[in-house]
């Protein structure tokens, strides 16, 4: 478990490791576990993910790593650097938000597939347009709505009766 410089431990971490055990439990189900399903694409819509890009790139040109498997490609995106791996001997690893490289995928009607190298999900351009995308935005201003440093500092909202 990786820890913060305070000590306490990286909840975005722990959420990347309920990835994994959804990902266990959904692919266990046989791709059956509907309930399992909608948990593992919340957290997905969530939780920020490692990414590799080609080494030594300016911010502007990043061009991510991508493995090609039966003519498709796909690009690898993982729940630690453990999972990561020997990648990283050769790429840059880059943490980010889903709702900012969910779209970047899309862009290059890419697929993707988390932790390839172990227990695997693969995320399909439909899957990404029509659940995963609609889901982040509505999370991401819902967020920004209710949980800015200004509201937190005016205290919790009751409505008035």
């Amino acid at each position: 478990m990786e820890n913060t410089s305070n000590g306490s431990l990286d909840i975005q971490q722990i959420a990347r490791d309920k990835i994994k055990d959804l990902i266990k439990k959904y692919n266990l189900s046989g791709g059956t576990d509907q309930d399992t399903l909608k948990k593992l694409l919340d957290y997905l819509g969530k939780t920020p993910l490692f990414l590799a890009f080609a080494k030594g790139l300016k911010p502007d040109d990043m061009k991510m790593i991508t493995l090609t498997v039966s003519n498709t490609v796909f690009v690898p995106i993982f729940t630690s650097m453990d999972e990561v791996g020997k990648i990283a001997e050769n790429a840059d690893i880059v943490l980010m938000k889903p709702g900012t490289y969910l779209p970047m995928i899309l862009e290059k009607n890419r697929h993707a597939v988390i932790n390839p190298f172990g227990e695997y999900f693969l995320l399909w351009p439909e899957l990404i347009r029509e659940h995963m995308l609609p889901y982040i935005q509505e999370y991401e201003a819902f967020a920004a709505e209710n949980f800015s440093s200004e509201n937190f500092a005016a205290g919790p909202k009751f409505p008035k009766s």
